[in-house]
């Protein structure tokens, strides 16, 4: 689950004259998440910031809540592709979007897309690949390692046909906001 607030006003010790913070805020139900939220909270801003348009607002904020309600796999995938709907849903002005996906190379080289917890933990090396619209790969984040330049190629290649579907759908929905906010 992810929400956005903002922009809203900035306390005053943590404002940027020049552009808006961005802070992300990750809770979860498991332990594995709690353990891990500072990681992950830095993770996911530094996949956000690039493109949220913060020097239209200085002294500002834009906070990213995520909720992890249950993780069977591919968090971070889910995590940004859920915070990125919700700053296309908040009307959040980006210079462009990010989508990821996440792929698992099991011990029979065999490639994964989107695997579950179970499936991670028993992969030689999984990868969570974040893809900025218009410009290619943003971040890698990888557990152990690809055995050669075409594993990882071929891993990239499937991660980013599943992030231009999610790409996809994230732009149809904008457009029906933008449709039904005309209508009113």
């Amino acid at each position: 689950m992810a929400a956005v607030y903002g922009p809203i006003e900035c306390p005053l010790k943590a404002q940027l004259s020049d552009r808006a913070i961005v802070r992300v805020d990750v809770k979860g139900a498991s332990s594995t998440v709690a353990r891990s939220s500072k990681w992950l909270e830095k993770y996911f801003r530094e996949s956000f910031e690039p493109v949220i348009a913060t020097r239209m607002f200085p002294r500002g904020a834009i906070v990213i809540a995520l909720q992890v309600m249950e993780d069977d796999g591919s968090v971070l995938a889910t995590g940004i592709n859920a915070g990125m709907m919700a700053l296309v849903d908040a009307v959040v002005p980006l210079r462009s979007i990010v989508c990821a996906s996440s792929v698992a190379m099991n011990s029979n080289h065999t490639l994964v897309l989107d695997p579950t917890q179970a499936e991670q933990s028993e992969a030689v090396v999984h990868a969570t690949f974040a893809f900025e619209s218009g410009r290619g790969l943003l971040s890698c984040k990888t557990w152990g390692f690809f055995e050669d330049e075409r594993s990882f190629s071929n891993a990239a290649s499937i991660a980013e046909q599943a992030a231009d579907k999610v790409l996809a759908f994230l732009q149809i929905a904008s457009n029906r906001k933008v449709n039904e906010s005309h209508r009113m």
